[in-house]
């Protein structure tokens, strides 16, 4: 069991530090990053609510999972854009 974990875990553990009130193009950085992040919360309910899926449907689930991730490579890419000033 502890193979498996070991492979499973990364090599290395970066550490990030957003620092959202350091400068103001971070926490513009940030800010964007939370907004848009929550822009697509939002639209996961509202296009349940158009289409009348029901909260359990297999699609939904597809969906958050394919956002979420997207969300992660995203993350780390937008990190990057907002650190090296």
């Amino acid at each position: 069991m502890v193979r498996i974990l070991n492979k499973m875990t990364p090599s290395v553990f970066e550490k990030y530090e957003w620092a959202g009130l350091s400068s103001l193009n971070r926490y513009l950085g940030a800010s964007i990053f939370c907004v848009i992040n929550l822009v697509v919360d939002c639209n996961n309910f509202f296009y349940k609510f158009l289409v009348w899926v029901p909260a359990d449907h297999t699609l939904l689930k597809i969906r958050i999972f394919l956002w979420g991730f997207c969300a992660i490579a995203t993350g780390k890419e937008w990190y990057e854009y907002v650190s090296n000033d």
